[in-house]
């Protein structure tokens, strides 16, 4: 299924490849060519921990952060379905303009438990596969269907593929992303206010989020 491609393939095809040291970052940059412009970003330290403000207004604060909303907000925020108001939630970010397909394989759950990739995983890895690999060859594979703009690390063991949906009527957007479920994708980033992992952000044990892809091309244009 993967024919060779895995994540060291995925960076070399890069348009764009950044080499420096754990402690750099290039998160300004990156979003910088995610959302041209100065669009309003919900940007913050975990789900708890966020602000909304310009994009210009971020500035290198970005680096130090570990989450954002992959769309951009509308500027009075809204209500969440707790009837709270907050810069953060479903009724305060404008329209998808990209959908964020993660992969996070794993072969034990968080209780110790097997789970539905567990015999898949052992099989990759007696092939001298790798997770991160595995997950790097499917968004090559789903880019045939939607632009792939961008793919970060969560600073753990998931890829994150940010995929240009801009062009797209939400039907196609729907059965793109029941695309990625069916091959093993978390449901969850559908929802177009879920928070995801900065490009090249920090995560909160001190691990960056390295951006092992960036496709200037694929990016939206606002």
């Amino acid at each position: 299924m993967f024919g060779g491609f895995g994540l060291y393939d995925l960076w070399e095809a890069s348009p764009i490849r950044f080499e420096h040291t754990c402690h750099e970052s290039c998160s300004e940059e990156i979003i910088e060519i995610l959302f041209p412009g100065d669009p309003l970003l919900c940007c913050g330290q975990s789900r708890s921990s966020f602000d909304m403000r310009r994009r210009l207004a971020w500035g290198e604060e970005l680096s130090q952060l570990a989450l954002v909303v992959p769309n951009p907000m509308l500027e009075d925020g809204g209500y969440t379905q707790e009837g709270h108001w907050s810069s953060h939630c479903l009724e305060a970010t404008a329209a998808r303009v990209y959908q964020v397909v993660e992969f996070d394989f794993a072969a034990l759950d968080r209780k110790g438990n097997h789970t539905p990739w567990t015999a898949l995983i052992e099989h990759w890895k007696a092939s001298g596969i790798t997770i991160a690999d595995a997950e790097a060859a499917l968004h090559p594979h789903l880019s045939k269907h939607m632009p792939l703009a961008c793919v970060t690390s969560s600073g753990g063991k998931s890829l994150h593929g940010w995929y240009n949906a801009s062009d797209l009527p939400e039907d196609d957007q729907r059965g793109f992303m029941e695309r990625a479920v069916a091959l093993g994708a978390d449901r969850a980033t559908w929802v177009r206010s879920q928070f995801v992992r900065m490009p090249d952000g920090l995560r909160d044990n001190g691990k960056r989020q390295t951006c092992f892809y960036l496709n200037p091309q694929n990016c939206i244009r606002l």
